[in-house]
């Protein structure tokens, strides 16, 4: 039986395991990578940058140190609603801001920032308080929490609340500006390779200590696959605040199960993402914000989710996957609690408001009202409008003398020293509007293999220059690349392998983050119907794809071995 399994194997993972070695050898040897947009901003999602694709790693592991023995029991089932939502409790939004995890496999880092980023927001009453915590200090002072390999949100946890040398003897967890994410981890590895200078955690800035936000109990528990560990699951998230989770992203498989693509293309709150594919393991970490039951999906409804991969993914980085898939609820499930009796000498929160529009020469009202101090009082506003003046208020005005836009800097600063910033524009004389949807011209078909030139362009009402994010449809992505002039034709071309049709999309955007909508064009690839007559297949495969052969070896293996886990997913180490 094991030779006949053998015999068909090899038939059929021949060609599939050569094609799929071209893309990878077509692609700079991406071996475990997914090419996705890197951001950090609000508006349309990232920062303007070179042209570049940038890649960010999934988790080969997660280790789980020795040290992590306890697991905590499952939480008392509650009623719970139909919808519930961290984003929309009591009209306010209580996560804070998405991320990007960038090249790092971190994602278990940020998953344990977020959640603690809300908790915090939760016990303090303040669902603008908005803490933007350093993922960075985890990675270089806590290293048995994990790295860019992979890691566990419970043991980032549990590290953070360590007073031993392994949690950096001490309790607490410092601010971003005190520890800026470089995603690099101590041994000098980005995820993709070593060479570069290791992040070590002297790096943290010199008063660190006096930043310190320690947390009061960390817990981590393992559902079952079954409707009663579900509402467990609820019952955490609506009692205590949001959890993280694992879960399998899928994306070198065919559409309708492929995750990376589905979050390219599926931007509406309502969008969820369902598989029926089964895994015995998992390779990414989020945060369930919150659920809804829906009778009419298969298992009655999705989980409302916070992703690290900036915000043009998904529903503005967040979205919704149906109960039970890709094993989003039956691994671990991590939280962690603070208490906010503690005395924390909090940074306070500036804001800019804004944007800010005028005439030349008209008086403009700018309000930092919307800044505060949690513990303490804000004691210095100071405004610096872009044309060479500054001005100290909280409330102040300011008139510019020639058409431009200027971008606005306020810094703020408590009774206790700390600073904090913001920054808006000014656009004086002139409105901002987004660039129309790009149009995307090239050819509707073409063969596998084969290089194909595309044309973008868009124009800026306000004659901006653009910059431009494309999704091939393939998983491979473009950053966001430019500048271009307004009506500006870009040619970039692309090579497809695997499925038959590939759905291409793209958006502008300007420079001061104003997007457009997005714009969708279709390629079918033509199938190969046929060989030379004077080639045998296989030599045909081996002559064009010589590193087959060490894949074949591994797969056969595997199928002798009757590892089929591993036999489906050994292309890609995820």
């Amino acid at each position: 039986m094991k030779k006949k399994i053998v015999g068909i194997l090899v038939c059929m993972l021949l060609i599939v395991t050569a094609v799929s070695t071209t893309v990878n050898s077509e692609d700079n040897n991406i071996d475990n990578q997914i090419l996705i947009e890197n951001n950090s901003y609000e508006n349309c999602g990232c920062g303007i940058t070179n042209n570049a694709k940038l890649r960010i790693r999934l988790m080969e592991e997660m280790p789980i140190s020795k040290d992590l023995d306890e697991i905590s029991t499952k939480p008392m089932v509650i009623e719970t609603p139909d919808y519930f939502n961290w984003m929309d409790y009591e009209g306010q939004d209580w996560t804070t801001p998405i991320k990007d995890q960038g090249d790092c496999g971190s994602c278990w880092d940020f998953a344990a920032i977020g959640a603690l980023e809300s908790i915090i927001n939760i016990r303090e009453g303040r669902a603008d308080l908005d803490l933007d915590l350093s993922e960075q200090y985890v990675l270089s002072c806590l290293p048995r929490s994990g790295n860019c390999i992979g890691g566990e949100a419970f043991s980032a946890f549990y590290y953070i609340m360590c007073n031993r040398s392994s949690g950096n003897n001490c309790n607490g967890i410092i601010p971003e500006f005190c520890f800026p994410y470089k995603g690099i981890d101590p041994d000098g590895f980005n995820g993709f390779n070593y060479d570069n200078d290791p992040v070590l955690c002297d790096e943290k800035c010199e008063d660190w200590e006096n930043y310190l936000i320690p947390i009061s109990d960390c817990a981590v528990w393992y559902p079952d696959d079954t409707p009663e560990d579900r509402e467990a699951i609820k019952s955490q998230i609506m009692q205590n605040g949001p959890v993280t989770t694992a879960y399998m992203v899928t994306w070198y498989i065919h559409e309708k199960d492929n995750f990376i693509d589905w979050s390219c293309k599926n931007h509406d709150s309502d969008d969820y993402f369902s598989s029926s594919l089964q895994f015995n393991m998992t390779n990414h970490l989020v945060v369930i914000v919150g659920w809804k039951d829906d009778p009419s999906i298969g298992n009655g409804g999705y989980w409302i989710c916070k992703n690290s991969w900036g915000t043009v993914f998904g529903i503005n980085g967040f979205f919704n996957i149906e109960y039970g898939c890709l094993r989003i609820d039956t691994t671990a499930i991590s939280s962690v609690d603070y208490n906010p009796d503690v005395v924390v000498n909090w940074v306070p929160v500036a804001d800019a408001d804004g944007l800010y529009y005028g005439d030349v020469g008209s008086e403009i009202i700018f309000d930092a009202s919307g800044s505060f101090d949690h513990e303490g009082e804000i004691v210095s506003y100071l405004w610096d409008f872009g044309d060479g003046y500054n001005e100290y208020g909280m409330v102040v005005s300011h008139n510019y003398d020639s058409q431009e836009v200027y971008p606005i800097t306020l810094t703020v600063s408590d009774n206790e020293g700390n600073v904090a910033n913001d920054t808006t524009w000014a656009f004086i004389g002139r409105s901002n509007g987004p660039p129309i949807k790009p149009t995307i011209e090239g050819p509707t078909e073409g063969k596998k293999g084969i290089e194909y030139d595309f044309s973008f362009s868009s124009t800026d009402p306000d004659g901006d220059d653009i910059y431009y994010f494309i999704h091939w449809g393939d998983g491979l992505i473009e950053r966001w690349f430019g500048p271009y002039s307004s009506g500006e034709t870009v040619t970039i071309n692309h090579t497809w392998y695997g499925k038959a049709t590939f759905a291409i999309t793209a958006k502008a955007k300007d420079e001061y983050e104003f997007c457009s909508d997005w714009a969708n064009f279709e390629l079918s690839l033509l199938r190969i119907k046929s060989f030379d007559n004077n080639l045998n297949i296989f030599n045909w495969i081996f002559e064009r794809f010589p590193n087959a052969f060490p894949i074949l070896k591994n797969i056969i293996r595997l199928a002798l071995e009757g590892n089929y886990e591993k036999l489906f997913l050994q292309e890609v180490k995820l």
